[in-house]
């Protein structure tokens, strides 16, 4: 894994890294946007395709940029040569940004809960979004069809295998700390990489704010991702 704050690093024996392909692993409510529009004005817009997994064309090898909120599975059967970046974030101001999101988007059932009510309820969409999602996403999938696969999964196997998977990657950054991110893909992609500055709703979340009974539930929901949260943070060097 390549820290935000990059070093010089040589590519693996046999890549060329001014050509690699890159894959984008989107997790939702990241500032992936952003980061989105910055790869698109650091390689063109025809060199960029943003693809939703189930829809995604036969033949992606055509791009030097390939996004979207897809898994560490869909890569190793779609792009399993590309360099992989992704950004974490803090796992409480990512649910509550997530929650506001869809309370503002009108999602129907999402309307009808408080935070508190949506950080205990069982339904699909929140088990897929909360329920140590980052980690999920990462170590092979966040659908839930395929955490039940791997049913009996123990939180300490998933940390592994999602750490196993960050270590594999070419940038990994955080929300919090997005200039060290732009930096790191400057100096290992060699390009200028620039993403704006957020505004404080995207950059912050408002953690501070929620009641406790949220916070606990939230925590107790992301102890994976947490878990790897920090370990990412701890890799940062500044």
């Amino acid at each position: 894994m390549t820290d935000t704050l990059a070093q010089e690093e040589t590519s693996t024996p046999g890549t060329n890294i001014l050509h690699a392909q890159i894959a984008f692993l989107h997790i939702p409510k990241t500032a992936g946007t952003s980061v989105r529009a910055a790869l698109v004005r650091a390689y063109g817009r025809n060199e960029v395709v943003f693809i939703q997994p189930q829809n995604a064309p036969d033949d992606l090898s055509t791009y030097r940029v390939v996004g979207g909120h897809f898994n560490a599975a869909f890569i190793k059967s779609r792009i399993p040569d590309a360099e992989v970046v992704t950004i974490l974030r803090d796992p409480t101001n990512r649910v509550l940004s997530l929650y506001r999101y869809w309370t503002a988007r009108q999602i129907p059932w999402v309307t009808r809960l408080t935070l508190e009510q949506f950080a205990e309820t069982s339904h699909p969409g929140c088990i897929r979004h909360i329920d140590n999602s980052q980690a999920w996403q990462i170590a092979n999938s966040e659908l839930p069809r395929d955490r039940r696969k791997m049913a009996g999964t123990s939180d300490d196997e998933l940390f592994a295998m999602a750490v196993t998977n960050l270590e594999k990657c070419a940038v990994v950054g955080t929300t919090e700390r997005l200039s060290e991110f732009s930096r790191a893909m400057h100096v290992r992609f060699r390009i200028p990489f620039h993403i704006p500055h957020l505004n404080a709703s995207q950059s912050g979340g408002g953690s501070s704010q929620i009641s406790e009974c949220a916070r606990e539930a939230i925590e107790r929901r992301t102890a994976v991702d947490r878990r790897l949260y920090d370990y990412v943070v701890a890799r940062e060097r500044y």
